[in-house]
């Protein structure tokens, strides 16, 4: 790979204890530039400051999760402790009222506490043999107030209200005091309430009422203890219960839930496909997570030496069929995550599971094959959307493939790709 005087050259210079380490480092970049010829170690290197970026990215949500959780937190302590210090008052004011009403009786004073004393003594107690009976009319002045409590569900946000009956309430008591009782719990049980009664449009709505960006543990995480084919009902019929719903876009916290719960849970193809669908055609943009759990869930399906026409085919099996947007979300998830072959493989096989490679298709491909200096793979790929199947390139993929050509020294190559698009009738103006 380097010739032997040249690692020579390169250990001798080093120190005794250092040219193990340095011999261990040539033989590591010689075994990634043999496997990839044009990344080599950057390849490698890139690969993983991509992980890391996207473990940095959820780390950040995480965090600004427990920010959230926490200022909740504060809030509902310091709402609180007024409630507690008002009720608190509260009960010692009634307790001194009651104590100043049986000194004034033990009196024989008349006590209205409606309305104040009375001269007119109504209380005439008669002890006889240690017991005693009253006649009085106490119970018409004596109006001992009455809290209510009234308790509003909102969606998610549950809230308990303390309401005072009136404006002469003791120690002018006279607030409401909302006191959260928001949780995953209460978000959860809100949504499968809405399940069992089949109020399904009810879903986007609580979900976006709940203002939280990424909720841990996943909302729809019941539905785990459902049958699978009572759960892929379930699935089914709330997606369908969302394409009449205006603005489109209003499902999509429900979307993104929806996709990583599937995701995430064993056998996720090709319900996860539907979901995908639906998410794509109401305008909504998967969150960049869904990139890598796709690529999983499709990988660990073509393990299993499943073909791709047959993955894809499978969503047929519950009333969807294949289309362009699914599987060129497909195609840019296997690029994003260095999977070219695979997404060639997908690319090539999407006439045979019934829809027809488009420009974005190819253009995701040509550009991830660009993007590793495989000059020759992508001028085929752009010669067979032009001849095969008819397609006009954009001007843009055209460019990339020209500069990674240059950038390889393979100019003879451009002007020859070039020449090919103007025979076919395209000008590429370069």
């Amino acid at each position: 790979m380097y010739g032997v005087s040249k690692m020579s050259k390169m250990l001798g210079i080093l120190r005794q204890e250092d040219r193990k380490r340095a011999a261990d480092s040539l033989v590591w970049e010689a075994f990634l530039r043999e496997k990839d010829p044009v990344l080599g170690a950057y390849g490698e290197y890139r690969k993983a400051v991509e992980e890391v970026n996207l473990y940095k990215t959820r780390c950040q949500e995480l965090l600004e999760e427990l920010k959230l959780y926490k200022s909740q937190q504060s809030q509902q302590t310091q709402i609180q402790a007024p409630v507690a210090q008002d009720l608190a008052a509260a009960a010692a004011a009634m307790w001194n009222n009651i104590n100043d009403n049986v000194m004034c009786i033990n009196n024989g004073i008349g006590i209205r506490i409606g309305g104040g004393v009375s001269n007119t003594n109504t209380m005439n107690y008669i002890h006889t043999n240690g017991s005693y009976s009253s006649n009085h009319h106490l119970h018409h002045h004596m109006q001992i107030p009455e809290y209510q409590v009234i308790r509003e569900e909102r969606d998610v946000d549950s809230h308990v209200a303390i309401v005072p009956p009136d404006q002469n309430s003791i120690n002018q008591f006279n607030k409401q005091y909302f006191l959260p009782v928001s949780s995953s719990l209460t978000l959860e049980d809100s949504i499968k309430a809405a399940i069992e009664a089949k109020t399904y449009r009810q879903i986007p709505d609580l979900l976006n009422a709940s203002e939280k960006s990424f909720q841990t543990p996943n909302p729809f995480a019941f539905l785990s203890t459902f049958p699978q084919n009572h759960r892929t009902q379930i699935i089914d019929e709330i997606l369908q219960s969302f394409i009449p719903i205006r603005p489109r876009s209003l499902p999509r916290v429900a979307y993104s839930y929806l996709l990583s719960y599937t995701l995430q849970n064993p056998n996720p193809l090709p319900l996860a496909f539907a979901i995908l669908q639906r998410t794509l055609r109401s305008g909504c943009v998967p969150v960049p997570q869904t990139h890598l759990l796709l690529t999983n869930a499709w990988l660990g399906c073509r393990r299993q030496s499943q073909s791709v026409q047959d993955i894809l085919l499978e969503m047929e099996s519950f009333g969807y069929r294949p289309d362009c947007g699914t599987c060129n979300y497909l195609i840019s998830s296997l690029c994003a995550v260095d999977q070219l072959t695979e997404a060639v493989k997908v690319l090539k096989s999407m006439g045979r599971a019934g829809c027809v490679p488009n420009l974005e298709s190819y253009g995701a491909v040509i550009g991830a094959m660009c993007a590793v200096r495989r000059t020759t793979d992508s001028a085929e790929m752009l010669k067979e959307m032009v001849a095969k199947i008819g397609l006009t390139p954009r001007q843009e993929t055209v460019v990339k493939v020209v500069a990674a050509m240059r950038a390889d020294r393979e100019v003879w190559k451009a002007a020859e790709m070039i020449e090919f698009l103007e025979r076919e009738g395209f000008h590429s103006g370069i």
